[in-house]
């Protein structure tokens, strides 16, 4: 008799074993993912990628952005609050931050400008989709920020020109995914959950 293995998790092949000071570690935050974790790899395994490698030259400091949902569809749905999700290309910074509203409203203000200041940009780019809420908030965020701000618009229904902020969202999604598992693993009860 044959029993349904389809929702075990099978870690990656791999040629090392990690010490259990660097589990413990590990698991604290699940960050960064790694193969011989079952849980990172139940949550946010993908295949091995296999793209074509381009040289990438920035004209200036870009900020990539956009909101997210933490939904099965990853679209808004009854209650759930939207994700402000900010990548710094050159730096690599990220940041996921939970607002009350998508669009103008201070924390979300607060939150993007906040991010802004650390980075020492005197002038950089805000690179985002042309969604009403992500260009009302980066016109809040223009007034307040001592730098100068310029804008970039993904064309509508091309979110792959944007596609380091969504690449990041993908990642951001299979983290919280995977700390959800390992709570999971840990207490012995499912979280129910709508994604």
């Amino acid at each position: 008799e044959c029993a349904d293995t389809s929702d075990v998790a099978r870690p990656a092949k791999i040629h090392y074993a990690p010490t259990q000071a660097e589990i413990d570690e590990h698991e604290v935050t699940h960050y960064p993912w790694r193969a011989w974790c079952s849980c990172c790899v139940r949550g946010a395994a993908v295949n091995d990628p296999h793209y074509r490698v381009q040289d990438r030259k920035l004209t200036r400091p870009t900020i990539s952005i956009d909101y997210s949902f933490l939904s099965s569809s990853g679209q808004e749905t009854e209650g759930t609050m939207p994700i402000l999700n900010i990548k710094a290309l050159v730096t690599k910074w990220v940041c996921m931050e939970v607002v009350p509203r998508k669009g103008n409203n201070e924390y979300a203000a607060d939150v993007l400008t906040e991010f802004i200041k650390p980075s020492g940009y005197n002038d950089l780019s805000i690179k985002s989709d042309q969604e009403p809420a992500i260009t009302s908030l980066i016109v809040v965020v223009k007034v307040r920020s001592a730098a100068h701000i310029n804008t970039e618009k993904s064309p509508v229904g091309e979110s792959s020109s944007n596609g380091e902020i969504e690449s990041q969202i993908r990642r951001n999604t299979a983290l919280v995914r995977v700390l959800k598992l390992c709570l999971e693993s840990h207490i012995k009860e499912r979280i129910e959950a709508d994604w």
